[in-house]
């Protein structure tokens, strides 16, 4: 079974294509499966990883192949699950998460990577600061990219955005962000992020950050 990757800056994962084309020249009929490898899906909100998928080409649906994709993911402090399964052209998606909220929430959040509404964070120039944050990290992703799929991850997993944790004193969102530059540094575990934020009181900061694992 042949393996085809997906690579942009969007989607990195592989699909193993399990498919047998019959039918006549005039009516081909192409049937099978088509298997999904762990793929990561980058969104505003953040990283979705899609787990275990399958797409079915059955020969009562010509033309009509039905997909089955598991995925999850942490956007803010919410972890999500999300089911999207129905014809390749239609699917259904649902989603759920812990602590729950409702779908539609869900799925604005995720598009937007915008907080949900009901958790006190003023959303003045939310959608679009998330949005240029998104549109940064698919530059990001074109200027540091290599030939693998662990050089895109490597870059996106060390950079980390988070607006509207809490309200500055002029209304606005506060925003938080990390890079990480080390990782096993002193001992096995600890990390070191260059790091900047706007606070509560309007004023930009900027540090080091060092996390450490102890067992």
């Amino acid at each position: 079974m042949r393996i085809a990757n997906l690579r942009n800056n969007v989607i990195k994962g592989s699909l193993r294509p399990d498919l047998h084309l019959g039918g006549t020249g005039e009516l081909p009929l192409l049937t099978g499966d088509v298997y999904v490898d762990p793929t990561r899906l980058r969104l505003p909100a953040g990283v979705m990883m899609i787990q275990s998928g399958v797409v079915r080409f059955l020969p009562s649906r010509v033309n009509r192949p039905e997909m089955e994709l598991l995925g999850d993911g942490k956007v803010f402090d919410y972890d999500i699950t999300a089911l999207i399964e129905g014809p390749v052209e239609e699917p259904r998606v649902t989603l759920s998460s812990s602590p729950p909220l409702p779908g539609d929430e869900l799925m604005i959040m995720l598009l937007t990577g915008q907080p949900p509404a009901n958790e006190n964070r003023s959303t003045t120039g939310g959608v679009p600061m998330n949005l240029a944050v998104y549109i940064g990290q698919d530059l990001m992703s074109q200027w540091f990219d290599g030939d693998s799929t662990e050089s895109w991850a490597s870059i996106l997993d060390r950079f980390r955005v988070t607006m509207g944790r809490r309200v500055t004193r002029s209304g606005e969102e506060t925003l938080e962000a990390e890079f990480r530059i080390g990782k096993d540094v002193f001992k096995d575990g600890d990390s070191i992020y260059i790091t900047g934020e706007k606070d509560i009181f309007d004023f930009y900061n900027a540090g080091l950050k060092f996390v450490f694992r102890f067992q």
